[in-house]
């Protein structure tokens, strides 16, 4: 699969309204996640198809973003087979062993800070299209959504 990152903010959907009270820019990270592995499905899936159907299936949820089963839904409509749904807090290694089989996911980031320093106040959805383990380390290649 051949994947592409889009941007929440890009001029073609980022001003779109996505949940009645946000923008894609502010709040469409979600559907943009979804895009990105679509694309590698089809070659062809934007945010503005994958936004369409958050909204339509009411996984577009105003003064939040976007529910989490709308995740998996719009995936498998958009062509991803054998789609997963893996708690990192509870599961990790099922994580590792599905990346090492080459899935490709959607990841929640969740609100707070580490480190001192704070990369989202309400949660990010970011694709991870490739995985490797390197001296014990895991590292995951992500595709941000968002201007981090």
């Amino acid at each position: 699969m051949s994947f592409i990152t889009y941007k929440q903010a890009d001029s073609r959907w980022g001003k779109k309204n996505y949940n009645g009270s946000s923008s894609m820019a502010t709040a469409g990270c979600g559907p943009t996640s979804c895009a990105m592995l679509a694309y590698g499905v089809d070659g062809k899936t934007t945010p503005l198809e994958t936004m369409k159907y958050m909204q339509s299936h009411g996984y577009a949820i105003r003064n939040n973003g976007t529910a989490w089963n709308g995740i998996p839904a719009c995936l498998k409509a958009f062509g991803l087979e054998d789609v997963q749904e893996v708690n990192v807090n509870s599961s990790m290694s099922k994580v590792w062993e599905l990346m090492s089989k080459g899935y490709v996911g959607v990841f929640l980031f969740m609100s707070g800070s580490k480190g001192g320093i704070t990369w989202t106040t309400s949660g990010h959805y970011v694709a991870v299209t490739d995985y490797k383990v390197e001296n014990g380390k895991h590292y995951l290649y992500t595709r941000d959504s968002g201007g981090r």
